[in-house]
């Protein structure tokens, strides 16, 4: 990835961080979560994942008028460039394709708007 100080292509998601969610360009409070890649395995940084997606689906589930999911944004601030950069602390760098393929994503998405009656139309 192209680091947004040196624009080389430098930049590593590193080792351990919070992973925050956005939905439609909102989130809640309780929309992230840490990994650390070091101790935790794929599965189950994606069932982190999947926990938080399926606690938003949830909670917006019980609105009366739900507009359709049509924006799911994953990402992190958690990034080290390999030329010792200062990245800014309000950067957005997204993780999907990273820490969950944008395949599984979607249909991780699908399906957990099928079971809480959340209208999908997510668009990558």
């Amino acid at each position: 990835m192209y680091c947004p100080t040196c624009f080389s292509d430098t930049l590593k998601l590193s080792s351990r961080g919070v992973v925050k969610l956005s939905f439609n360009g909102k989130s809640k409070d309780t929309s992230l979560f840490l990994y650390n890649l070091q101790k935790e395995s794929s599965d189950e940084i994606k069932r982190s994942i999947q926990d938080k997606i399926e606690e938003f689906f949830k909670w917006y589930s019980s609105f009366q008028s739900k507009d359709p999911i049509k924006n799911i944004e994953l990402y992190s601030s958690d990034y080290t460039c390999t030329n010792n950069c200062k990245i800014p602390l309000n950067t957005r760098i997204t993780v999907t394709g990273l820490l969950i393929s944008t395949k599984e994503l979607q249909k991780m998405c699908q399906d957990l708007g099928q079971k809480y009656q959340v209208p999908v139309q997510l668009k990558f």
